[in-house]
């Protein structure tokens, strides 16, 4: 008989380690990112569980990969990628730990928006076909093994009821009470129980609200748009599973420090989320301007197109024990939870530190100085090419050629960095200091003459405009900003 092997925490362990379990890759970032980040920059052991390899997933801008053999391995290497991006180098796949049964994507179906049920050609090998029993027994040799302070997952209804997520759930709650008593780890030898803590990832429903109002609007004026160009659709009215009323948060910790480490994690997974976005950040920005009393600090979407918030916290419910929760610790507790894009001076002063206004006041303040210094760059670059556009060498028009080529490259920059609000000034300044010279200087003796070059330059600045009005936004921002979907 094998002795049990003895810790002398007796069960909880004092390096306060943390064990995220989710049903495919791509879930533990979009859930619980922040935390995940939160706690490797603390240096504590983070490790992470997927379910199944999320073979039945969509497969944003290259959906002919869908339904073959080639999403497994794709999703395998954004979830390495993105774990890297989130401090995070400790990993296994829920099947591989012995004792586990091999199982596949159980697939989903949607029955209404926002809310997915159970796919009906799920086959025998199905996450949810398999007795979860056996899945729990292999996830708690694990937890034995590892002695994780707390262990977290999605919640009852799987954020949105994924059959999946609803049985990742059912598993880590059960490996969790396994756990607790001796038995054997991962190398096979007794071990000595241990009383980790379980808790979910939710949201306030307040937060929820607020942030959704602001991400959409926000989304909205500066023209964010999916992998094909099209606009980012606002949330349905329904709220996920997720989504809890306030009162029923055990705590919630402020991640608004690594918020850039979970939005570079989420850049990864290009064939699930698109659209990533934290503007304050993505403009330029200090994350200290990050604040948790902000609604949200950004969005993103997945394959259905639909905006939805990056927020600045992480909102727990615990299992059993809510006190046991709060005492790890593992991040500054938000007192308060705000309106849609509102942080009062009261939070501010319970906070304990001065954090400068709300991206979204940011983003208002900003974008007319934005659009100011496209203007000026416009209008700089309209004047170059007013003096340059009628060279020639040995009868070669070359400036006209060079004059439009300086045009196109500022108009291509100012909308790939600030988009729509960033062609519109360049366009304006380029219009305006082209037309001024045109009618200051169409004597012979000006820089701008009313024959074919003047009246070609007059033309072709307006078409280099136009043409980068006209590039498809995927080919501007290609990177993993522009992703997608479970």
């Amino acid at each position: 008989m094998s002795m049990t092997t003895q810790h002398p925490d007796h069960g909880r362990t004092a390096e306060g380690g943390v064990l995220a379990v989710y049903a495919h890759p791509d879930d533990e970032t979009l859930t619980a990112g922040g935390l995940l980040a939160l706690a490797a920059a603390q240096g504590r052991r983070v490790a992470v569980v997927t379910a199944t390899r999320g073979e039945r997933g969509e497969m944003i801008g290259t959906p002919d990969l869908e339904g073959t053999d080639g999403v497994a391995p794709a999703r395998e290497a954004e979830l390495v990628q993105a774990l890297e991006m989130l401090g995070v180098t400790e990993r296994y796949w829920l099947d591989d730990l012995p004792g586990a049964a091999a199982v596949t994507d159980s697939g989903m179906s949607w029955v209404r928006p926002g809310l997915a049920g159970p796919a009906p050609d799920a086959g025998p090998d199905a996450l949810t076909a398999v007795d979860p029993e056996v899945q729990a027994a292999a996830l708690a040799r694990l937890i034995r093994q590892m002695r994780p302070a707390l262990v977290v997952c999605d919640e009852p209804g799987g954020s949105y009821g994924h059959p999946d997520h609803v049985r990742t759930h059912l598993i880590t709650v059960r490996a969790v009470a396994l756990a607790r008593t001796a038995g054997p780890g991962t190398a096979g030898e007794e071990l000595e129980g241990v009383d980790a803590v379980l808790a979910w990832v939710v949201v306030a429903e307040s937060r929820m609200r607020a942030a959704r109002a602001e991400v959409t609007l926000a989304a909205a004026d500066l023209h964010a748009t999916d992998w094909r160009g099209e606009s980012l659709q606002p949330p349905p009215a329904e709220l996920p599973a997720l989504v809890v009323a306030d009162d029923a948060v055990s705590v919630e910790w402020d991640t608004s420090g690594v918020v850039p480490f979970q939005a570079a994690a989420l850049r990864c997974y290009t064939s699930q989320v698109q659209s990533v976005a934290v503007p304050v950040v993505d403009g330029g920005g200090r994350p200290s301007a990050l604040s948790p009393h902000q609604s949200a600090v950004g969005w993103y979407a997945l394959s259905n197109g639909v905006v939805a918030p990056l927020l600045p916290t992480v909102a727990l419910v615990a299992h059993r024990d809510a006190a046991a929760l709060r005492d790890l610790a593992l991040g500054v507790p938000v007192t308060a939870t705000p309106a849609a894009g509102t942080r009062s001076t009261a939070q501010a002063d319970a906070a304990g530190t001065a954090h400068p206004a709300t991206p979204g006041l940011l983003a208002r303040v900003a974008q007319p100085l934005l659009g100011l210094g496209w203007f000026l760059l416009g209008t700089g670059l309209g004047t170059i090419g007013t003096l340059v556009h009628r060279a020639r060498v040995e009868g070669i028009p070359y400036g006209i050629v060079l004059a439009f080529a300086l045009v196109l490259s500022g108009a291509l920059l100012a909308r790939a960095v600030s988009r729509w609000t960033g062609l519109v000034g360049f366009a304006l300044g380029l219009v305006v200091i082209v037309q001024v010279l045109a009618l200051a200087t169409t004597s012979s003796a000006g820089v701008l003459i009313g024959d074919t070059y003047g009246n070609a330059w007059l033309v072709v600045s307006v078409l280099a405009v136009g043409v980068a009005a006209f590039v498809p936004e995927r080919v501007l921002r290609e990177s993993p900003a522009a992703g997608g979907e479970r």
